[in-house]
């Protein structure tokens, strides 16, 4: 971002900086948007910036690096290094980045969650359970209201019966082809045997996109879940290939 107005006037770089300032708007409106809809018993969605989106993307490929998984979870921790990685013990509402970071933004609203990525990539799965909207009991008022199913999900239970219906808070993240195979080329995973199978399996793809012709059919996603999933424990590499162990 540009350090100052004049400076991004000086560039050209209006579009750019009005954007930014935009993001910031729309992190710092998403989490107290999500609790007064939590509150009410109204459905929000999942309110999400560019930038927040980018973030979590990054996150999630920089995770896929290190541990050489296609599964995991974002953490405290990750929002703010002063955290633990549960609920933090101490009242911190903002992170260290600020209130309109994308960091805040996920830490109020997310929380921690479990994501899951396809190898052939597209949207990140999430667990349900981890994008559950509740607070814990140490909020009192508003745990009883929330975690009930807010205001008119009060209501309705009354009504109607059955267990409260929590609402969810679940990030609009998608990952491509490459970069799945960017972060295992460059991660704890490079040269093992899941690597160049998923490797192999994302060049079929590309050819068959841009009409190169390949003397080997496609993978189906048959294929592709198989090469995955039945790899063994690769000795020298202390872990298993398998990224879905």
């Amino acid at each position: 971002m540009a350090k100052t107005t004049t400076e991004a006037v000086r560039n050209n770089d209006l579009v750019k900086l009005g954007q930014e300032y935009f993001d910031k708007y729309e992190n710092a409106r998403a989490y107290p948007a999500k609790a007064i809809g939590a509150v009410l018993g109204i459905d929000v969605g999942s309110p999400q910036s560019k930038s927040a989106q980018d973030w979590m993307k990054n996150l999630i490929l920089e995770k896929i690096t290190q541990s050489g998984m296609l599964t995991g979870d974002v953490n405290y921790q990750d929002y703010d290094p002063r955290n633990p990685k549960d609920f933090p013990s101490e009242s911190r509402p903002f992170t260290q980045y600020g209130p309109a970071s994308p960091q805040t933004m996920y830490q109020n609203t997310l929380g921690r969650g479990e994501f899951e990525v396809n190898p052939q990539g597209g949207q990140v799965n999430w667990s349900p359970r981890s994008t559950q909207y509740d607070l814990y009991s140490r909020f009192e008022g508003l745990n009883n209201i929330i975690n009930e199913g807010g205001v008119l999900g009060m209501l309705s239970n009354k009504i109607v019966g059955g267990p409260p219906k929590l609402q969810h808070y679940v990030p609009d993240i998608k990952v491509s082809t490459k970069d799945i195979r960017k972060a295992y080329s460059t991660g704890m995973m490079q040269g093992t045997k899941v690597a160049r199978d998923i490797s192999n399996i994302t060049n079929k793809k590309k050819n068959r996109d841009t009409g190169v012709k390949n003397k080997n059919r496609p993978a189906s996603n048959l294929k592709v879940a198989k090469a995955v999933s039945s790899r063994q424990p690769s000795a020298k590499a202390g872990r298993l290939d398998n990224p879905y162990a």
